[in-house]
């Protein structure tokens, strides 16, 4: 769906809805958020996974912890690869959901995709997703403030 969301069919057959806990990646309409997307589902799409839900949210996804299993590999964590990669941001207003460990892991993605410019840190002041979406609310909670025509000019 986005870059910290997809969903997925289960071993039952229900399909899920999955919203990677950790991180933050950009929303639609923001720069990066194709990358973001695109990365997600080919590191995802065929694979096995391994996921541990940490809770529900509002919009009734599962935060889950999302583990990426190959035969030949260790599994790797979808999320940590995003940040890796430049891609989210981690989402430190829910840190409080993660292991103390990966707090510390996400945080130090996020500082080495910074130093390097990976990813969306190439843009001189990328805008956090979490500030994208207020200012759009407020946008559409705003009056429009355009002067309107007088229809009888």
């Amino acid at each position: 769906q986005d870059g910290d969301s997809f969903m997925m069919r289960g071993d039952d057959g229900r399909r899920l809805r999955i919203r990677i806990a950790g991180i933050d990646a950009p929303e639609q309409h923001q720069p990066w958020a194709d990358a973001s997307r695109r990365l997600l589902g080919e590191s995802l799409r065929g694979r096995r996974l391994r996921i541990e839900p940490v809770k529900q949210d509002v919009f009734d996804r599962t935060v889950a912890k999302v583990w990426v299993l190959d035969d030949d590999e260790p599994p790797r964590d979808a999320g940590l690869a995003l940040l890796e990669a430049g891609l989210a941001w981690h989402f430190v207003r829910y840190r409080a959901d993660q292991p103390p460990a990966d707090v510390l892991r996400y945080a130090q993605a996020e500082r080495s995709a910074r130093a390097r410019r990976a990813g969306l840190w190439q843009e001189a002041a990328p805008e956090a997703p979490w500030d994208f979406r207020t200012r759009m609310r407020r946008l559409e909670a705003a009056p429009d403030r355009r002067p309107r025509r007088d229809p009888a000019h």
